[in-house]
């Protein structure tokens, strides 16, 4: 080092400022992260978030010689993350959960396409800030410096992280002061996962989920518990199979799982023409049941949690992915309920996405024909796959097939071009609006085929075609569990009935059992069926309940989260 450097940067100052560089990025980075996930004020917190970034940059001033290399590393790894949940916020609406970052299945082809278009120019400050951080320990040397003197290391320790908690406990009351007044503390990332990270900083968003983590785990049930279940389910009654869903005994059941299908865009007009004209015409038959008043019940699996909900009965879970942590539990299928002779999924993604394999076979299915999905056109490909495999299984009728689309999975990529559905490119106000709508119609064009012509004409006669939305989805940036009604359509069932809801989502499982004549003295699932007098009401996610049925039964259904919870946890099959 030349004298000039050496007498305007002293060791100590050298330290100091590579100290203050890390500290200046990680302080910036949480302050972009809540402006972007939230749009909250700039300074919103800011003692919370300036006390992190002093503590995890703190390394550099207690530690000495090359290990003062860990702020770097700390906040490189930390700004990552800051920078992945922002890209996850803008898709799901809530933060990505620390436990999921870790998970094989949270990586796939469909994940990874999403991220160009989830992108924005100012996310390179993440990486400004990356490397400002290198650079300064680059160009500093500050591993060159001798240690500081221990009292200099230890309050380099010792006042952020007092800082950090006394800072916390002030926030501590407006932290709960509405949200948990409201969800209570199991279910406070409900309120927004992002509001957890913005009240009380990462290290209180990290604290949370590791507490999730722990009560994720399989537990033992108390006699008290146990209890609580029976009389649950005592207090259930189930449905009653007249003799027109008893004659659908024999009939196959063909169940087609929309991805993201928001109950809006079904007969949805523009430039005269109807986006869905083959589910209008499905709705409108003679023999159909539907219902576009359906709450979505879905938890941070978004998708696997739909597929959970319609093939167990139970719901999911509010602080983990039922599919990947408790996919080897055993639950009573909807193969299994249905008593048909075979059961095959249809799905276009490889079946190694989201533990599809797993969940395959835990729900009760005969075999899973995986990668059917082709460019350019997903559910055309899909379709034309499962309608050959499905003439084929003509002999071991009555069956089920179920079939996941994923055309209307964002970010849409097939419904980009001006050429598709051309008399769409004028619709909304957003390219990601218009994008959706046109591949809603990609789908639903794709369905008519399916029915008219690929689909063999003595199965399409004897079977009954249900279709249901997995889960809504935001288009205007609100948050996944603001609550936009899906949709269930079954038809050739032989009775005709428009539902006008509101239901849940949970209430699709009981409702096929009815359908399809499966009498049932005794319920094993926690819904109710549409089509039960009175049913018109529903309790989302976070424990408010939408329409009104009579007390007992939307007091049951606000209870039915806690009691899915209990049946998972244990590993419990509801079989009582």
């Amino acid at each position: 080092m030349r004298p000039s450097e050496r007498q305007i940067f002293s060791p100590v100052l050298r330290t100091v400022l590579y100290w203050a560089i890390c500290v200046a990025s990680i302080y910036c980075g949480e302050q972009l992260h809540i402006c972007n996930q939230l749009g909250a004020k700039g300074l919103d917190n800011w003692h919370i978030y300036f006390s992190e970034a002093m503590l995890f940059a703190s390394p550099a001033l207690f530690l000495k010689g090359r290990a003062r290399i860990a702020s770097a590393i700390i906040a490189s790894i930390f700004l990552l993350w800051l920078w992945a949940d922002i890209l996850y916020c803008r898709y799901s609406g809530i933060s990505l959960r620390a436990s999921l970052i870790f998970s094989p299945a949270s990586y796939n082809v469909i994940v990874l396409k999403c991220i160009p278009y989830l992108f924005r120019k100012h996310d390179l400050l993440y990486l400004i800030a990356i490397a400002a951080d290198w650079a300064a320990y680059i160009h500093l040397r500050p591993y060159r410096c001798p240690a500081l003197k221990s009292a200099a290391r230890i309050a380099a320790a010792v006042i952020p992280a007092s800082g950090y908690c006394f800072s916390t406990i002030l926030n501590v009351t407006t932290i709960f002061k509405e949200d948990f007044r409201f969800y209570g503390w199991e279910n406070l990332a409900i309120s927004g996962t992002s509001n957890v990270f913005r009240q009380g900083g990462s290290l209180l968003y990290f604290g949370y989920d590791t507490y999730c983590t722990k009560v994720s785990r399989h537990k033992e049930l108390s006699p008290s518990e146990l209890s609580e279940i029976k009389q649950f389910f005592d207090n259930k009654k189930p449905y009653e199979c007249d003799s027109t869903f008893m004659s659908n005994r024999e009939k196959n059941l063909i169940f087609i799982i929309v991805e993201s299908l928001n109950s809006w865009a079904i007969s949805l007009k523009h430039n005269g023409r109807s986006v869905t004209p083959v589910l209008d015409s499905l709705i409108q038959a003679e023999g159909t049941i539907s219902c576009l008043n359906v709450i979505p019940q879905v938890s941070m699996g978004f998708s696997a949690d739909g597929q959970f909900i319609y093939n167990t009965g139970l719901l999911p879970l509010k602080n983990t992915v039922a599919a990947v942590t408790f996919n080897e539990n055993k639950v009573i299928g909807l193969p299994r309920a249905l008593e048909v002779r075979s059961a095959e999924e249809f799905i276009c993604e490889d079946s190694r996405a989201w533990y599809h394999a797993q969940t395959s076979r835990q729900y009760g299915y005969d075999a899973l024909h995986d990668c059917l999905g082709q460019e350019p056109d997903y559910d055309a490909s899909l379709f034309k796959a499962s309608g050959e495999r499905i003439g084929a299984m003509t002999a071991s009728q009555p069956f089920l097939a179920e079939i996941t689309t994923l055309t209307s999975h964002f970010p849409y990529e097939q419904a980009q071009s001006d050429t598709i559905a051309p008399w769409l490119n004028d619709y909304g106000t957003s390219d990601i609006q218009r994008h959706y709508v046109k591949a809603i119609n990609l789908f639903d064009t794709a369905l008519g085929k399916f029915l008219r012509e690929l689909l063999p004409v003595e199965i399409r006669d004897s079977s009954v075609i249900a279709i249901a939305s997995d889960h809504n989805i935001g288009l205007t940036g609100e948050n996944c569990y603001d609550i936009t009604p899906i949709a269930f359509i079954a038809a050739n069932t032989g009775h005709t009935e428009e539902i006008a809801g509101p239901v849940g989502q949970i209430d699709i499982y009981p409702t096929l059992l009815q359908i399809m004549g499966r009498d049932r003295q005794r319920c094993h699932w926690l819904g109710e069926s549409i089509l039960t007098y009175g049913n018109s009401s529903a309790a989302d996610i976070a424990g408010r309940l939408h329409g009104k049925s009579d007390a007992s039964s939307d007091s049951l259904k606000i209870q039915a989260w806690h009691i899915s919870e209990l049946i998972i946890r244990s590993g419990l099959t509801a079989e009582f």
